[in-house]
């Protein structure tokens, strides 16, 4: 009797922990790791490149928060703005804050404007 019971709480935690891991992102996430994005016109010119990077990974109660560093650069390789976004992975979906993806000189650009942005973000599955 106490085995079954022991099986059954193994099984319990087991589970828990595989459900638990339902962040399969699409890059590998890991904290230093980079990507690039590179972006074309429609006559195959660069046009610019987006540099993204891991910064920091924090495990929640709902699943992971991921910071991400993004650097955009003209075709040139001029830097045209930088800045942080972060990226949630909860329940086996991704979702992306859209306003803190906001390049902070646009932001400044129309503070004397009253400008309101609103949505549940940018979601797409996991795997």
């Amino acid at each position: 009797m106490n085995r079954q019971w022991l099986l059954l709480i193994a099984l319990l935690f087991a589970g828990n922990l595989f459900a638990q891991n339902e962040c399969k992102l699409f890059f590998p996430y890991e904290e230093g790791v980079a990507f690039e994005i590179t972006h074309y016109d429609k006559k195959d010119r660069l046009s610019s490149v987006t540099y993204n990077e891991v910064d920091v990974i924090e495990e929640t109660d709902q699943g992971l928060e991921i910071q991400m560093i993004n650097v955009l650069k003209d075709d040139k390789g001029d830097e045209v703005s930088s800045g942080t976004y972060l990226m949630y992975c909860e329940n086996g979906t991704i979702r992306t804050d859209v306003s803190s993806m906001l390049d902070p000189a646009l932001t400044e650009s129309v503070s004397s404007m009253e400008v309101e942005i609103s949505g549940d973000g940018l979601l797409f599955p996991a795997s």
